[in-house]
C-alpha cells in the first residue's frame, strides 16, 4: 500500500482501499460507544478512552476524505448483507438489519454508473441506479430472470379450453393468440 504522502498519485480504487479498515475500524468503536451509552454500568474512563480512539480515527480517515474531496468526489459503491448495490451509504444503511453494517466496494471505486450496473446487474438497488432500467445488460439479465420464473406453458397457443397446459391456470390470451406470460400455479408447483 502507498503511502498518504503518494495520495496525489493513487488510483480511486487505492485511496479507497486504503481507508476502508480505517472506516471499518471507526465503525466498530462507534457501535461500542452506542452500546456503553445504552449500558448503566459504563464509566466516564470508558467513554473518555472511546471518544479518544474515534477522535483517532477521525484523523486517519481525514487525509483520504481530503483526497476524495480536492478530486471532487467519485462514485463510491456499497453493499448490503443481502448483496444489493448501493451508491448512497444512507441507502445501504435503510436496508441493513439491527446490527448489521454495508461494506465499501473499493473495486468499483471511481466507476461510472453504467459500469457499476453492467458489472452488478440485477444487483444494483433501482432507488440508487434509476438509469439501470435503460442499461441493456440490466434488462438482459432482468429479462432472464422473468423468464425463469414464468411458467413453461406462457407464450404457448392456448388450448381449446383456456387454460394453460404446463398448469391448469385459466389463460389470458395476448394480442398475437398466445397465453400470456404467467408465473406457474400454486397447484402445479406444489405436484
Amino acid at each position: 500500500m502507498p503511502s498518504f504522502s503518494d495520495l496525489d498519485q493513487c488510483s480511486s480504487t487505492v485511496v479507497d482501499a486504503m481507508w476502508l479498515p480505517i472506516l471499518q475500524q471507526g465503525q466498530h468503536v462507534q457501535r461500542k460507544a452506542e452500546l456503553y451509552q445504552q449500558n448503566d454500568l459504563v464509566t466516564v474512563s470508558d467513554l473518555q478512552r472511546i471518544e479518544a480512539q474515534l477522535s483517532r480515527n477521525r484523523i486517519e480517515q481525514q487525509p483520504l476524505l481530503n483526497q476524495w474531496q480536492q478530486r471532487g468526489g467519485w462514485l463510491r459503491v456499497w453493499t448490503n448483507p443481502l448483496g444489493k448495490v448501493h451508491r448512497y451509504l444512507q441507502c445501504a444503511e435503510k436496508r441493513c438489519s439491527e446490527g448489521q453494517q454495508p461494506q465499501l466496494l473499493p473495486a468499483l471505486s471511481g466507476w461510472t454508473d453504467d459500469l457499476v450496473i453492467s458489472h452488478a446487474k440485477l444487483d444494483v438497488c433501482l432507488d440508487c441506479f434509476p438509469k439501470a432500467k435503460q442499461n441493456k445488460a440490466w434488462m438482459g439479465a432482468r429479462s432472464a430472470q422473468v423468464r425463469q420464473s414464468n411458467c413453461p406453458g406462457s407464450t404457448r397457443k392456448p388450448s381449446a379450453e383456456d387454460r394453460c397446459s404446463a398448469c391448469d391456470q385459466q389463460t389470458f390470451l395476448t394480442k398475437a393468440g398466445r397465453v400470456r406470460a404467467h408465473r406457474p400455479s400454486s397447484a402445479a408447483s406444489n405436484s
